[in-house]
């Protein structure tokens, strides 16, 4: 069976998945792993192509097929293979590059073809936490945002977690030194401090890896994101955020067509801006750019910038 599976990052979910189950009704099969951004459609036909009663059962498994440069024709040879005596997946990222509707359309005469449409929500992942541990809604989404969107990474923290905590209740924040963070994330939680006036952990940051730009850069686009919010905030007349509770019924229906993200994470943006007023947060916008600018004009060196600007949020 040929399944051809479209979408964006939330793909890769329902291709794992798959995967598994096939591998859980046929024990022992043969699993080979092809990658078009290597140029490896033809090896990956010739796989699909050979057929012997000699040779046991195979999982074909093509990744990235958004990178292969004829497609029409590449589907127009596997058509005419007996697709029906091997387990084959092909994955396909429409995020940037649209499938043609006549290519969907060849696809189904022989093969079933699964569109994942992603809501921004990981609606997947999410599910998929949800109904392998005693995890709720708030901690699927932060785990997800400290390992990351890879399936497997997934799968392998949350064993680790449940095998932590046994019978346990789950508390991730008792168990956050086991969990294998992202370089995305350790970024995020350094930076989140910096909005809290700790600016320890950025400096230590910037002497062991000299990432002057990459603090800078991130800071700078966290700032516009929060200014955006606040003023949508004050627009709806919303001064203080209290509780989730309050905020996903009342406020989060309010701003999630002008504001894109999970309404926890949003929530805990709002806790931030509880401290700060939009001109402070104009100010430090300004702060940023000054601090670029001396930078490129060989004004300042890149350390004694950046750290002087990561300084004023101390003395908001």
């Amino acid at each position: 069976m040929l399944y051809f599976i479209y979408g964006g990052s939330e793909k890769e979910v329902e291709s794992s998945l798959l995967i598994e189950k096939i591998k859980k009704e046929n024990q022992g099969i043969n699993e080979i792993i092809y990658d078009f951004a290597q140029k490896e459609s033809e090896p990956f036909l010739e796989s699909v192509r050979q057929n012997s009663m000699f040779f046991s059962k195979e999982l074909i498994v093509g990744k990235r097929a958004e990178n292969i440069k004829k497609i029409d024709d590449f589907i127009e040879i596997l058509s005419i293979y007996d697709v029906n005596v091997k387990e084959i997946i092909i994955e396909f990222d429409d995020s940037e590059i649209k499938i043609k509707t006549a290519i969907i359309k060849k696809l189904k005469e022989f093969a079933e073809v699964i569109e994942v449409k992603d809501d921004g929500k990981n609606s997947k992942l999410t599910n998929y936490i949800l109904q392998n541990s005693r995890l709720d809604v708030n901690d699927a989404s932060r785990l997800i945002e400290m390992v990351g969107k890879d399936y497997n990474k997934i799968k392998n923290e949350l064993e680790k977690i449940k095998n932590y905590f046994g019978s346990e209740k789950i508390d991730l924040k008792k168990c956050d030194s086991l969990i294998s963070k992202s370089n995305e994330y350790k970024l995020y939680e350094i930076i989140g401090k910096v909005f809290f006036k700790d600016i320890k952990d950025a400096i230590d940051y910037l002497d062991k890896t000299g990432s002057y730009m990459l603090i800078l850069y991130s800071i700078q686009r966290e700032l516009v994101s929060m200014l955006k919010l606040k003023i949508l905030l004050k627009e709806i007349g919303i001064d203080l955020v209290s509780t989730y509770n309050i905020f996903s019924k009342e406020i989060y229906p309010k701003l999630k067509d002008d504001y894109f993200g999970h309404p926890f994470a949003i929530f805990k943006k709002c806790e931030i801006l509880n401290t700060y007023s939009i001109k402070k947060i104009e100010e430090l916008i300004k702060a940023g750019i000054e601090a670029e600018l001396k930078i490129k004009k060989g004004i300042m060196e890149d350390d004694s910038a950046i750290k002087m600007f990561l300084f004023k949020f101390k003395n908001i």
